[in-house]
């Protein structure tokens, strides 16, 4: 068999060579992306992580798990290769629903180790770091030190309120009408979302979404150099029925990813309602089988494909089965926390004023959820002083500004 060293060496050199190449992309580079994807694959099934040496040996039908994850990393390696080179390479996507929590890591882990031979890690935490740990462990994590002073918010609500708003929690899934706060008529809906040119140019939020500490914890949780592959704003309202994101529910952005999120108003939580309810330990696998009791049966009763199809539910489901795990989330404007939003979560229905909330994800590649968002890259100014102007920023920037 290949030595790891070698596959590393091969791996380098093909993703140097495609750096160099200005040629048109065509079949013979994409047969060459699959190759080096499957000798990746293939060679160190057995050295890959704990979590995948455990499925490799515990699936008694083996066919289908690795069926399913042979074509995921060649396809999502493919992705990974248009939005590092930024040619394009027309290829079937991956789907990001139709695999399970166990094979999910295994790709995730493969696309990072790809990654960082093509961009280094800029930050190293310690194994043994506490918000790390506990992003790890529960899946979700609140950063005081980060909370935005009384005066930043109300820059940002000054910036916001002078924008218009869409009909739903993105502008892509809204009718595409932009209506002013102070109209009645945006008020009927359930939520109003801004554009992704006025949450980009929103005062401070941009500047948070690199802000190192939070860079640094992206990275640590990704394994690699994160993708900032969206950045959005909405408004939740009252005197509406449950609504979309306001069940439990997973989202299925990429292999691994993350979000942050800010709360721009404040957020009492009970009967005032507009919390965010994350249900701990449900974003992994292994996390999951631990907060069962070590019954992996069970655990894969809420990953794909055993919950397909399945009911999302407003909340007494899952505080019945995950008793104190289900956690409430609430703050004064300008808390902030990280997720893995492949965890259960959802926002409650606020019941007497609106929410703004700030919603920043962090992910592996160039995804299902940028494609499905109609995600894109905007104009930018790099001298503005907003954000650094080096390699690594314009890498993990790349997907939303030009």
């Amino acid at each position: 068999m290949e030595s790891w060293a070698d596959t590393r060496k091969s791996i380098r050199l093909w993703v140097e060579r495609s750096r160099a190449d200005s040629s048109p992309d065509g079949f013979v580079k994409r047969v060459a992306s699959l190759i080096v994807a499957s000798r990746f694959f293939v060679s160190h099934a057995r050295n890959f992580p704990r979590s995948t040496r455990i499925w490799i040996r515990t699936r008694r039908r083996l066919s289908g798990p690795l069926l399913r994850t042979l074509l995921h990393v060649p396809l999502a390696l493919l992705d990974l290769y248009e939005n590092m080179s930024g040619r394009s390479v027309k290829a079937p996507a991956s789907n990001e629903f139709e695999i399970d929590g166990v094979e999910r890591e295994a790709v995730a882990d493969t696309i990072a180790e790809a990654t960082n031979l093509r961009i280094e890690r800029r930050y190293a935490r310690r194994g043994d770091d506490t918000l790390l740990a506990q992003l790890r462990s529960n899946g979700i994590v609140k950063i005081p030190e980060l909370q935005l002073s009384t005066s930043t918010i109300a820059e940002i609500l000054r910036h916001l309120e002078s924008k218009p708003v869409y009909a739903a929690h993105v502008q892509a899934h809204s009718d595409g009408i932009g209506r002013s706060l102070a109209d009645p008529e945006a008020k009927k809906f359930p939520f109003g979302s801004y554009s992704l040119s006025d949450a980009v140019s929103t005062p401070h939020l941009l500047e948070l979404a690199f802000d190192p500490r939070i860079l640094s914890l992206a990275e640590g949780y990704l394994g690699c150099a994160p993708s900032l592959f969206s950045v959005h704003s909405w408004w939740t309202f009252p005197g509406h029925q449950v609504a979309g994101p306001q069940t439990f529910h997973r989202d299925y952005d990429d292999y691994r990813f993350l979000a942050l999120f800010v709360f721009l108003t404040d957020v009492e939580g009970g009967v005032a309602g507009g919390e965010h309810e994350f249900v701990e330990s449900t974003h992994t696998m292994e996390a999951l089988t631990r907060a069962v009791g070590d019954d992996a049966s069970l655990a894969s009763e809420f990953f794909y494909p055993k919950s397909k199809g399945t009911v999302h539910d407003e909340g007494p489901l899952y505080r019945k089965l995950f008793g104190e795990k289900v956690r409430s989330v609430t703050g004064k404007a300008g808390s902030v926390f990280l997720a893995d939003t492949y965890g259960l979560h959802r926002g409650v229905r606020p019941t007497r004023d609106g929410r703004l909330v700030c919603w920043i994800r962090y992910g592996l590649r160039k995804n299902g959820a940028y494609d499905v968002l109609k995600s894109h890259s905007i104009p930018f100014d790099w001298s503005s002083g907003r954000i650094p102007d080096d390699a690594y920023t314009r890498y993990v920037a790349r997907l939303i500004l030009q």
